[in-house]
């Protein structure tokens, strides 16, 4: 299997798991999830998610500097806010 066919198998295994995501146990829909991960369900650049964290509007756990996750409960808050609110990141 070859790089590209990989990346296509983990991103439809995605989708079918955001499809089912309120039937998933508690355990396995409380998964932290990456900046990128949350940058490519936004659809935004990472640096976007990056800005807003810093803004204080999209909350992060941090283990260190380099290793941020976002809980999905914070992302669709976000979500949810910005779509409310209107507010931009800039």
């Amino acid at each position: 299997m070859n790089e590209s066919t990989s990346k296509r198998a983990k991103r439809q295994l995605r989708g079918e798991v955001q499809r089912l995501h309120p039937l998933l146990p508690v355990y396995q829909r409380d998964c932290l999830l990456s900046r990128r991960e949350v940058a490519a369900r936004l659809g935004v650049c990472v640096h976007t998610i990056a800005r807003a964290t810093r803004a204080g509007l999209l909350p992060a756990v941090k283990f260190n500097a380099r290793l941020v996750r976002y809980r999905p409960e914070a992302v669709e808050a976000f979500i949810g806010a910005a779509a409310v609110g209107g507010r931009t990141i800039a």
